[in-house]
């Protein structure tokens, strides 16, 4: 074999040597696969729509936290000082700081390995178990700030470490600023959606609303079948209510009016009550004044906008259905009247679409009369619904109408009077002491008087 030949070979074996040795290393400067390169940013490698908590400790301890609720879509909890406070989180401030740690690039810098060490640690975990710790120094220096992360897996194994610098603003917006400032303002969140009973008390007056299989009724301090309209305009209301600061570090309740509360708002759900105490103004201006908000985990101390509450009342009139009856007028087979002596007695029964009075077809002026007072009864709301004591009655007697089903079972009984103009006063007992009063003017309810006052004055003895 030729010399030349030999001499080409080892040249080719060289190259294919160097070839292999190089594939192995990664090649001349190549990056460590487990670092970023020392120069170029590097990301911090999570996905804020899987973080579901995140939490900052200090000296050991975690002092704010705030954590995804497994009900309700994009609802956060925050607690701080491990347990002793807790209150809704609003969404959009956690959901922007996450995005904060998951945009800003943490710019490389190892040399400050053996050096740093945090003062604070914000840690994020995802949906999956995975986390990441991001632990902060606090030796500012050119805007930026030393930090170690580490990125952990689902078995709280760290998988990578980089060390490297963040803008001092991150510092100061995880660790410098209090957490608490967070909080969601909306005092009642969507508690109102759930709400089982809702009680409001001012002064003298006391209203206890329930909510039941056929709607909302008044409990306290009678018995009656709420406005379903009020009810849920009430809820809108408590539901709009916010905190226009929250007192951390508040007074005694003797300088805030909290120790004797003007007014209190309670909703109950199935969570517990969360209620309002409202106390004296916050300053001499009087637009905002002091309340106390208690919910099953915390206690808070707010400001809260003088105008936002004067659209609630604890006036149990308020409430009440503006209809005398909460049925369908097709429920009603049968109208007796009754005369004021109890003896006379007027009844007519549904037949085909039409009444029939002792077995008779009724005469055209009586089935309007009769259609007129269903109307009144079911349909048309009344201009005034009052409880009134029994012994203030002022108006001229006409009789009792009492309503029933096909079977001749009771649905309900009122009584009917005739007020100045002709107004029809539709009542029925309360209790032993008051009756409930819905005054009707429209021109159905002045026929109705017409009418029940002209069989009042037939049936008299």
């Amino acid at each position: 074999m030729r010399i030349r030949t030999v001499l080409i070979w080892f040249v080719v074996a060289g190259l294919l040597a160097a070839a292999v040795a190089a594939s192995r290393s990664g090649g001349p400067g190549a990056a460590n696969p487990t670092e970023p390169s020392a120069s170029a940013p590097w990301t911090i490698p999570l996905d804020p729509a899987r973080v579901d908590r995140l939490s900052l400790a200090t000296d050991g301890a975690e002092r704010f936290a705030a954590e995804r609720l497994a009900t309700g879509v994009d609802r956060w909890s925050l607690a701080w000082n491990t347990g002793a406070g807790s209150w809704t989180a609003d969404p959009e401030r956690v959901r922007a700081a996450i995005r904060l740690l998951a945009s800003t690039p943490v710019t490389p810098s190892p040399d400050e390995t053996e050096t740093l060490t945090p003062v604070a640690t914000v840690t994020l975990r995802d949906a999956d178990g995975r986390s990441i710790d991001i632990g902060f120094s606090d030796r500012a220096s050119g805007g930026q700030v030393p930090v170690v992360v580490d990125v952990r897996n689902e078995q709280d194994i760290a998988e990578r470490r980089v060390v490297g610098r963040l803008p001092a603003s991150t510092f100061d917006a995880f660790v410098r600023t209090p957490w608490t400032a967070w909080r969601s303002t909306p005092l009642f969140d969507a508690v109102t959606a759930n709400a089982r009973s809702v009680e409001i008390v001012a002064g003298p007056h006391a209203v206890r609303l329930q909510r039941g299989a056929r709607g909302w009724a008044i409990t306290r301090p009678y018995a009656l079948e709420a406005d379903a309209e009020e009810v849920e305009r009430t809820l809108n209301a408590i539901a709009s209510l916010q905190a226009a600061r929250f007192v951390d570090t508040a007074p005694p309740d003797n300088a805030t009016g909290l120790d004797t509360p003007i007014a209190s708002i309670g909703v109950e759900t199935d969570a517990g009550i969360r209620s309002l105490d409202l106390g004296a103004g916050t300053d001499g201006q009087g637009n905002t004044i002091f309340a106390r908000i208690t919910t099953p985990t915390a206690t808070s101390i707010v400001h809260i906008d003088r105008e936002s509450v004067a659209k609630l009342t604890a006036v149990p009139e308020a409430y009440a259905r503006r209809t005398p009856l909460g049925i369908s007028g097709a429920d009603i087979a049968r109208v007796r009247f009754m005369a004021t002596t109890g003896r006379a007695r007027f009844e007519a029964r549904r037949n085909a679409g039409d009444w029939v009075i002792d077995g008779i077809p009724a005469t055209p002026d009586q089935r309007d009369a009769i259609n007129r007072l269903v109307t009144v009864l079911t349909l048309e709301p009344a201009a005034r619904v009052a409880a009134v004591d029994n012994s203030d009655q002022t108006n001229t007697p006409l009789g009792e109408a009492r309503l029933l089903t096909e079977e001749g079972l009771p649905l309900a009984a009122l009584t009917l009077a005739m007020g100045d103009e002709l107004r029809l006063v539709l009542s029925r007992p309360l209790d032993g002491e008051r009756s409930i009063e819905w005054t009707c003017v429209s021109e159905n309810a002045k026929g109705v008087a017409l009418w029940a006052g002209a069989i009042a004055s037939q049936l008299s003895p």
